[in-house]
């Protein structure tokens, strides 16, 4: 049973009872979390650039990552000043706005994760992306065809491959859904506002995560200023690819996008960040990726219409139940991920 097998074996799906069973079993069994191949995937990454360059786009993914680790970072040191006071305590909202940072920095480590795997075999890098809405069992695919023709096996697999299959998804690629549940693997329990009951166990595995992920940013800002100097990163800022920034925080470029008004998306994007959250925020450019990615054409144009009324002063909620209604339909992944269900029901009520 090769690696992609034990995993689809025993995945798990974000608040369904196996998924919560599963993540208790491995916060007592204390099973690694994602973390710890975050931190080898960057790894991978420094040891590849050591002795070849990575190229503009590689560099714009790495300042991507990099200002998503600074942003977790302050964070970071807020969970360590609870752990550290008598009693130790975390405030589910910020563990909760943690969780959802490390999904976001998770996210765009796949970019990383394909640079990789096209340095380890372009045409390998290739078959993965062909399987994309073929409408076809993944880990069927990988089973008869990836693993054989590349003579894949648990021994030869890179970091960077493992991490971004871990949770693929043949409608439309690199997915993180397991993060859903990080928080009961670090602490045992669902923290959805809730006080957060900790024990030295917890506290370890908190701690543990969170020293791997700084890890992770002295690793990015080592593999940044060691490949490019201070002049190289700004004119990267401002060529075509530029870091965008909004209103003092960083809107992320969302990469081949078809979106026809983007600037519709960043008025709804800093509408929905005023009245509730970041994170909350964040479910729109999630949701644009997914759509872009679909190459679903009349689902880009739902979505327009739909941040075009969610941007208004009073917008009919009725009709934005029916556009996320229509989208869903055009696009079915999304209803899958509830995750961004729950974030888009805050927006729509």
């Amino acid at each position: 049973m090769n690696f992609m097998d034990r995993f689809y074996r025993n995945r798990y799906r974000w608040q369904s009872p196996e998924g919560v069973k599963k993540a208790k079993e491995n916060f007592k069994k204390s099973k690694p979390t994602v973390g710890d191949l975050i931190f080898k995937v960057i790894e991978e990454a420094e040891i590849h650039f050591a002795s070849t360059k990575p190229d503009e786009g590689t560099l714009t993914n790495l300042l991507h990552l990099y200002a998503q680790i600074i942003q977790l970072s302050s964070k970071i040191n807020k969970i360590k000043v609870g752990l550290t006071s008598m009693p130790p305590h975390i405030d589910s909202k910020l563990f909760g706005s943690f969780i959802d940072s490390i999904r976001t920095f998770d996210y765009y480590l796949g970019d990383l994760d394909y640079t990789l795997i096209e340095l380890y075999n372009p045409d390998l890098a290739k078959t993965i992306m062909s399987a994309i809405g073929c409408d076809m069992n993944f880990i069927w695919f990988y089973n008869n065809h990836i693993a054989p023709q590349f003579g894949l096996s648990d021994e030869k697999i890179p970091d960077s491959l493992r991490h971004y299959l871990r949770d693929f998804n043949g409608d439309y690629g690199y997915s993180n859904s397991d993060i859903g549940v990080l928080d009961i693997e670090l602490t045992g329990q669902e923290t959805w506002d809730t006080s957060i009951a900790l024990n030295n166990h917890s506290i370890n595995r908190i701690n543990e995560l969170c020293d791997i992920l700084l890890n992770c940013k002295d690793k990015l800002s080592t593999i940044i200023t060691t490949n490019w100097s201070i002049k190289e990163i700004f004119e990267n800022q401002n060529n075509k690819r530029k870091i965008e920034i909004i209103m003092g925080d960083k809107f992320e470029n969302i990469h081949s996008s078809t979106i026809t008004n983007r600037s519709i998306l960043i008025d709804s994007f800093n509408k929905i960040k005023s009245e509730f959250d970041e994170e909350t925020a964040n479910a729109l450019i999630k949701i644009s990726e997914i759509i872009t990615a679909s190459k679903n054409q009349e689902a880009v144009e739902l979505f327009d219409t739909f941040n075009e009324e969610l941007k208004k002063k009073e917008p009919k909620k009725t009709v934005l139940r029916t556009i996320w209604n229509g989208i869903k339909n055009l696009v079915p992944v999304l209803s899958s991920m509830a995750d961004i269900g729950e974030k888009i029901a805050k927006i729509i009520g």
